[in-house]
């Protein structure tokens, strides 16, 4: 896991459970935050970022909690140390953590609201694994590697494995929005499997069921602070801008809030495909530097063997391919990027929507001719 980690690297073994972690340093460039991270009864290794993790330290000061907040990692284990589980309740980020209570000799395993960090688990009757990457589990000498039939008829249906289901059999995906709590107690009184508790924290249509005042005003308001807080780091962050909606937004954002940044785009040959144009314009618009980089034939059939490592599982898309390359070549001279997804649903960026518009309202009209229809009848 060294490509995703290359800046540190540790390991504790504390009763049954080993606990390992290689590190990419964006918050606290300093040893301080070494993983694992631990105390005299918590011990965290954590992937990811909490972008609000100078505010929830300022909430847990308030409660008298003492908290310096010198990064995300000592604020996790603090709130996990003060509200239990229900931390994540305070957290916005992205992220796959996993805490040891040495205490309660309870194993708690997390994955962010939308599942954007992975987080796998393996299980059968000798042993229980976890890690950000498949590779990992597949490093273990005692795993059984059999395909997962079902896994592999959801790949061919939908181009990608869905949680809860992973390629390997016995392995699974811990679905976004849920933390599984493991009890070592009840693994000698009840087995294994049935000392794996999952819970689900978060759920994102009850968060849509909930009555709110939206308007144009919120929604810049919104916009703002997600770009901003996504923008938390010791590090440089590049921007990628393809010239669609969603990235343009984020870069315009950017730059309304006075951030100095750099962005990266591909380019095809192929017309039909090349966006490059695009991004050139937004760049040029908003007095960014854009570095563009071309996809050719040539390059993008030398990452197709790599992707199978990449991904660990099979993928589909064939976005991967410019995408790989890409971060390739942002990783230069860049730690870290900011893509956007999601912009063009919430921006309307395709024409669809309009579409939909204009023929929602034609239907209207005849909507009300079939009741005046039925008056006259």
């Amino acid at each position: 896991m060294i490509n995703g980690g290359p800046d540190d690297c540790g390991i504790i073994i504390k009763d049954e459970i080993v606990l390992a972690h290689r590190r990419l340093s964006i918050i606290d460039l300093s040893c301080y935050s070494h993983q694992p991270f631990c105390d005299d009864r918590y011990i965290l290794v954590f992937n990811g970022e909490i972008y609000n993790y100078k505010e929830v330290a300022k909430t847990l000061q308030n409660k008298g909690v003492n908290c310096a907040a010198r990064s995300d990692t000592e604020v996790l284990l603090s709130s996990f140390r003060h509200w239990g589980a229900t931390c994540v309740e305070y957290f916005e980020g992205m992220f796959a953590f996993v805490i040891y209570d040495s205490l309660e000799r309870k194993l708690y395993l997390f994955r962010d609201r939308f599942g954007v960090k992975p987080l796998y688990y393996y299980y059968d009757s000798h042993c229980f694994l976890f890690a950000s990457e498949l590779k990992a589990l597949m490093a273990y000498p005692k795993l059984q590697k059999k395909i997962d039939e079902v896994a592999l008829s959801y790949f061919l249906e939908l181009g990608y494995i869905p949680s809860p289901f992973s390629i390997l059999k016995n392995a699974y995906k811990l679905e976004q929005g849920h933390y599984l709590q493991i009890d070592l107690e009840n693994i000698k009184k009840q087995g294994l499997e049935k000392a794996i508790e999952k819970v689900q924290y978060y759920d994102v249509k009850s968060y849509y069921r909930i009555n709110n005042c939206f308007n144009s005003v919120c929604f810049q308001e919104k916009l703002h602070r997600s770009v901003s807080l996504r923008m938390v780091s010791d590090v440089n962050v590049g921007v990628c801008l393809s010239g669609g909606v969603d990235s343009s937004l984020v870069c315009a954002v950017l730059k309304e809030s006075g951030y100095d940044f750099e962005t990266f785009s591909i380019s095809f040959m192929e017309s039909s495909f090349n966006e490059g144009n695009y991004a050139k314009k937004i760049a040029n618009i908003l007095g960014v530097k854009n570095h563009q980089f071309l996809c050719s034939l040539e390059e993008a059939q030398n990452i197709i063997p790599s992707l199978p490592w990449i991904y660990d599982e099979p993928f589909g898309d064939s976005s991967a391919i410019p995408t790989l390359l890409l971060a390739q070549n942002i990783k230069k001279t860049h730690k870290v990027a900011l893509s956007a997804d999601g912009g063009d649903e919430l921006g309307l960026g395709y024409d669809r929507y309009f579409w939909a518009f204009h023929r929602y309202r034609k239907y209207q009209k005849y909507k009300n001719l079939s009741f005046l229809l039925k008056i006259l009848n």
